[in-house]
């Protein structure tokens, strides 16, 4: 193994572990995810430093990340200035806001490089992502036949999790991490577009695998992204693939209708959907928007800066900056200028994706890609080394697709070829 290779061993145990290790009570310095996002900035900074060479696209990504790191320093001196905020969640923001930029510009660097290939980032994120769901579901079943107590072991680990009642004594078991699980399913079913290789039995073991950590999440929202995942990709199909996928799932769809039972069905979405904890939810949120609304009404320019929170509508304890309404949060913190330093990467992002020629393909990514960022409306990981990696998975699409200029979403997958992989060149 040569020197480039083994230090860039340490990004892919980051990305590893940040799809894989839920968000801790503590988030200190010396958790796993800290300690290997550390280690992966210092053995690539190594490698820069081995490289002496600097070039345009070098040059290109530094630039990029000294001005995002300037508006994050002038948003913290605002924050600073202010004094309306604890320096916990003053620091607290500000690093997570680091790690979610660093790991896209850390991804795109080794691309350019040539140290690491798209196909070999997308792999380790679906792995990644398909052991945490089986370690999940298999947590789940011990605990269901009496083997463990999952409860006491998570409380054990001090790891953040949301637990409710599903049906009988199956609970909801959500994380941080699970919000990347039915992004990645999209991934995944793309793979062949992506030019990655599985086989059949990975590929529909992720698809039952992931389904199960979806439904045990209990999430409304990643329910919904599960189902638009899997009907963006169908949009890509010629008529006969489509015709075959949309037997097979509506088959599958009535097997599991008819196995769970009919009667459970009707409980567990009624539970979800229409229930009293789901209305109250639902008006929490809606309370905290409003409030947060009001905040950015006081200082609509600049906002109220990093780690700035609404006193009377406190949605973590531990977390005072961290809102379901991530958007309203972001509008009431940067103000009306930094949510459009905030969104100019994002539009950088959604741009690449449909870079001519047009295809469905394409626009798929896209859709995918907006239904991302409209889970800030009901989530607060935004902003995360999960994300992060989820930013940099979306920067990548455009190039693993790049060797089929003139793709247009109707060719069977399998005709799909590559024996190079092209290098990400900024423009």
């Amino acid at each position: 193994m040569t020197l480039s290779r083994l230090l860039t061993l340490p990004y892919f145990i980051l990305l590893t572990i940040g799809l894989m290790v839920p968000s801790d009570a503590q988030h200190g310095i010396l958790s796993i995810k800290s300690l290997a996002f550390l280690s992966a900035m210092g053995a690539i900074g190594a490698y820069s430093a081995l490289r002496q060479k600097v070039t345009e696209g070098q040059l290109k990504l530094l630039s990029f990340a000294c001005a995002s790191l300037s508006v994050l320093l002038v948003w913290l001196l605002i924050s600073l200035a202010r004094e309306q905020t604890t320096s916990t969640s003053q620091f607290d923001q500000f690093k997570l806001f680091l790690i979610t930029l660093a790991v896209p510009l850390t991804t795109l660097y080794l691309i350019k490089e040539g140290i690491a290939t798209p196909q070999q980032i997308f792999k380790t994120a679906i792995y990644a992502s398909f052991a945490y769901a089986l370690l999940k579901v298999l947590l789940v079943a011990l605990h269901l036949l009496h083997i463990i107590n999952a409860w006491s072991l998570i409380d054990s680990l001090g790891i953040r999790y949301m637990r409710m009642g599903i049906y009988g004594g199956l609970d909801r078991f959500q994380t941080s991490v699970d919000i990347a699980t039915p992004f990645l399913l999209f991934f995944l079913l793309n793979a062949s577009r992506l030019h990655l290789s599985f086989s059949s039995t990975f590929r529909y073991s992720y698809i039952a695998i992931s389904l199960l950590s979806t439904f045990l999440s209990f999430s409304r929202y990643r329910i919904f992204i599960y189902m638009a995942s899997c009907f963006l990709y169908i949009l890509t199909l010629n008529p006969r693939q489509l015709i075959k996928v949309a037997i097979l799932l509506s088959l599958a769809s009535l097997a599991a209708f008819f196995a769970i039972g009919p009667e459970k069905v009707s409980t567990i979405i009624h539970r979800r959907v229409f229930s009293v904890s789901s209305f109250r939810s639902d008006e929490t949120r809606a309370r905290q928007g409003r409030a947060l609304l009001e905040a950015y009404n006081e200082v609509p320019f600049i906002g109220k800066g990093i780690g700035g929170y609404v006193p009377d509508h406190i949605r973590d304890s531990v977390l005072l900056h961290s809102y379901e309404v991530q958007w309203m949060a972001f509008l009431m913190q940067f103000g009306l200028l930094g949510i459009l330093f905030l969104l100019a990467p994002l539009i950088l992002i959604s741009w690449r994706l449909i870079e001519a020629p047009f295809s469905r393909v394409r626009c798929a990514f896209l859709g995918t890609f907006l239904l991302w960022l409209l889970s800030g409306f009901t989530n607060p990981f935004l902003i995360s080394l999960t994300s992060g990696i989820i930013y940099a998975l979306f920067c990548l699409a455009p190039e693993a697709m790049h060797h089929l200029p003139l793709f247009t979403g109707n060719r069977p997958c399998s005709m799909i070829k590559t024996t190079s992989v092209t290098k990400f060149t900024p423009k």
